[in-house]
């Protein structure tokens, strides 16, 4: 059994999908502005995960979104979202010599195409490392702001017309 300890620095929202072999792993804070997770594993070797997909992806996200609109009176009590359909593809893997190893994950710049710069004395296969912009999902993003305002706009005519047919 080996342990990892995980220290990440800086803040990212993709960073509440951290799996090590399958497990996922929760980030706590530490005093000097930093995160950390300590995991456990089997073997020499530890895969790790790092993703963030947005919410315009899937089959039925229109669906989605629009019942949420509906259900939040028309957006006034949304939430924020993240609306830059950014997407987080890193992975990579672990080859573990010591018993105990720490591994620095340092998120890059918003302007980078690397998500992060990891640094440990462990031996490290990186697969994927990338951030990008989903075109598709920007262009569902608007899409979807335009059904909104339609929807707001039939919504505010009807209640117009009922208004109107009550009091003539």
């Amino acid at each position: 059994m080996r342990n990892i300890e995980f220290i990440v620095n800086g803040k990212h929202k993709s960073l509440s999908n951290f799996y090590v072999n399958g497990k996922k792993m929760t980030l706590v804070d530490r005093p000097d502005g930093m995160r950390s997770a300590f995991a456990q594993v089997d073997g020499d070797k530890a895969d790790c995960v790092i993703y963030k997909t947005h919410e315009y992806g899937g089959k039925l996200w229109w669906l989605f979104n629009i019942l949420y609109y509906i259900i939040s009176i028309f957006g006034i009590f949304d939430i924020k979202q993240d609306k830059s359909c950014s997407v987080v593809d890193c992975r990579f893997r672990l080859n573990l010599t010591q018993d105990t190893t720490k591994a620095y994950i340092s998120i890059c710049d918003v302007k980078e195409d690397k998500f992060a710069i990891i640094d440990t004395i462990a031996e490290i296969e990186e697969f994927s490392n990338k951030k990008y912009i989903d075109y598709i999902g920007v262009k569902r993003r608007n899409i979807l702001k335009w059904i909104k305002i339609a929807i707001f706009l039939g919504c505010l005519i009807a209640g117009i017309a009922v208004l109107i047919a009550k009091l003539g």
